[in-house]
């Protein structure tokens, strides 16, 4: 009996997770063309592509937000695209003031059950709240809300970027 559990869970295991096999193949530490910590493989449509990353000591940190400063967007209301939340779909309209955004409006978000509209009046606030702060779609997405996150980041970004041009 043993033998068939252990069987069913690697069938199981290697059936509804294929992508597994390929990531595990790509570490091969006999391959010449993968070194120990210089490279690192990405795995594309079943193709292994190997790519040379930079040793950290070569890397150039900036310790201020230049980056940030140099970001200005055109006053105004912009509108995101309409990202499917899998419960439901998000839209956020970000509204610029003075060249920064200044507050994120919610046109559509997850309200269909009880459930959703916990998720979202627990997520959404902070989403915002970090986007804001950051002064882009930047944002970490909020546990037990990963998908209403993921759905905010792609609505913010497009109108992000439309603010930008």
């Amino acid at each position: 009996m043993r033998i068939f559990y252990i069987i069913f869970t690697f069938i199981s295991v290697f059936s509804l997770y294929p992508k597994i096999i390929p990531i595990f193949l790509s570490f091969d530490s006999d391959d010449p063309s993968i070194s120990d910590e210089s490279s690192f493989a990405i795995v594309k449509n079943d193709k292994k592509i190997n790519k040379k990353a930079l040793p950290v000591s070569n890397a150039v940190f900036s310790s201020d937000n230049s980056y940030k400063k140099s970001l200005k967007y055109k006053n105004g209301e912009y509108k995101g695209d309409i990202a499917d939340a899998y419960y439901g779909y998000v839209q956020v309209k970000i509204i610029v003031e003075g060249n920064k955004v200044s507050d994120i409006k919610f046109l559509k978000f997850p309200n269909s059950n009880r459930n959703s509209m916990y998720l979202s009046s627990k997520a959404l606030p902070y989403l915002k709240q970090e986007a804001i702060q950051a002064q882009n779609g930047k944002v970490d997405v909020v546990s037990g809300a990963t998908y209403t996150s993921r759905a905010f980041i792609r609505s913010a970004k497009s109108a992000f970027l439309k603010a930008l041009n």
